[in-house]
């Protein structure tokens, strides 16, 4: 299988790093321009809240997520963000805030370079790469909530990590590879009632050809390395499955 080549990463990719330093030279002259959303002390309280428990402090702990409004979203990104105000000595809610807000967009730009690697990747073409990437980037509505949602963009910038980090695993089908992404890389990792691969969970994208039988197009996708028993594949529209079929691998036990 081909592989894209790995210029200097620097020099090479130079026009993804402006665009990134101009969205965060954008960021720092409009931090301000931002209010608090109304949820966020609740969530920045998660976060206050997961480093007192992990000081040994469990009722101060309790008493900053006692309020009824409080939802769990998990302390992933929330405990970064209130150890960040710890650190830095943010004392002044505003301070603690536009810190947040900051590192939250930040996230959000680190999202946008795996945006940038998984379409280089997939299409081998730096100019579509960045315009996806600007594209990404410049939503309207995801672009404000860059800087005062700490759940869901978080939550879509970690996508596009995995996404890009899952799409160069299989493409290398290497141990190391599948390690970063935490997919399975060996039978053994598998539980022992998961012995099928679902065709609908292969990336057409790493087809290595095409070929019509029988008056029907065929995609010929390299399979992962470890052992598989059956490739279970249909055909589904917005009722349900039209047809299903499941094909056994010789040897796959």
């Amino acid at each position: 299988m081909r592989r894209i080549p790995h210029p200097r990463l620097i020099t090479a990719h130079w026009p993804l790093w402006a665009v990134c330093a101009l969205f965060a030279l954008t960021a720092a002259l409009t931090l301000g321009d931002y209010g608090v959303r109304e949820d966020e002390p609740y969530q920045r309280a998660i976060g206050n809240a997961a480093l007192d428990y992990l000081a040994g402090d469990g009722e101060r702990a309790l008493d900053q997520v006692r309020v009824p409004a409080d939802r769990y979203y998990g302390a992933a990104f929330e405990a970064p963000l209130a150890l960040a105000e710890r650190i830095l000595g943010l004392e002044h809610q505003q301070d603690a805030y536009l810190s947040r807000h900051l590192l939250t967009h930040l996230f959000f730009l680190a999202g946008g370079v795996f945006c940038y690697l998984l379409v280089l990747r997939m299409f081998n073409n730096r100019a579509l790469a960045l315009i996806a990437t600007v594209l990404f980037l410049l939503h309207p509505r995801i672009y404000a909530h860059s800087f005062y949602n700490s759940k869901d963009v978080p939550f879509l910038a970690a996508f596009m990590v995995s996404l890009s980090l899952t799409h160069r695993a299989f493409r290398r089908d290497t141990l190391a590879a599948f390690l970063l992404c935490g997919v399975p890389a060996g039978n053994g990792d598998l539980p022992e009632h998961r012995k099928e691969y679902g065709f609908d969970n292969l990336d057409f994208t790493l087809a290595t050809h095409g070929a019509r039988l029988d008056g029907n197009c065929v995609a010929v996708v390299p399979l992962p390395a470890y052992p598989i028993a059956t490739v279970r594949t249909g055909q589904y529209d917005d009722t349900g499955a039209l047809w299903t079929a499941e094909f056994a691998i010789p040897g796959g036990e």
